[in-house]
């Protein structure tokens, strides 16, 4: 992403966190900035609504998420594979299920969802995500 910010000359603040730790929400980013993760929240295991709750309080106008997520479905073949693959890999098996939970609550509210858009691994495919507080 910095490489990206500088090649086009657009002001990009890259910063690197500690998911699990509270003190994300101690950032200093201006009120109303865009976060945006890419298959760095499917790595975490057990990451899911205080995490986004930390966001929030970050007060973005937008979130932005590129993560494979995990989606408990049995409907074909390869959603029986992909399930398997999450679990044995120990990745995140909650972080779509936190999103949905909040947005029924009325805490965020999901623009978009698209899943399994893309992705160079067929068990590990990346769905998008873009939410805002409110």
């Amino acid at each position: 992403m910095r490489v990206l910010s500088q090649r086009v000359g657009f002001p990009l603040v890259v910063f690197d966190c500690d998911f699990n730790n509270e003190s994300i929400s101690d950032i200093s980013l201006p009120e109303g900035a865009v976060i945006y993760t890419t298959l760095s929240v499917c790595e975490v295991k057990g990451l899911g609504e205080q995490f986004i709750k930390n966001l929030i309080k970050l007060k973005p106008r937008l979130v932005v998420h590129l993560e494979a997520a995990y989606l408990d479905r049995k409907e074909t073949l390869i959603d029986i594979m992909v399930t398997k693959y999450i679990k044995l890999n120990d990745y995140n098996t909650n972080f779509d299920i936190s999103l949905n939970k909040l947005s029924k609550e009325g805490v965020i509210n999901i623009h978009h969802r698209y899943y399994n858009i893309m992705g160079r691994n067929p068990l590990r495919p990346v769905s998008l995500y873009i939410w805002s507080p409110n």
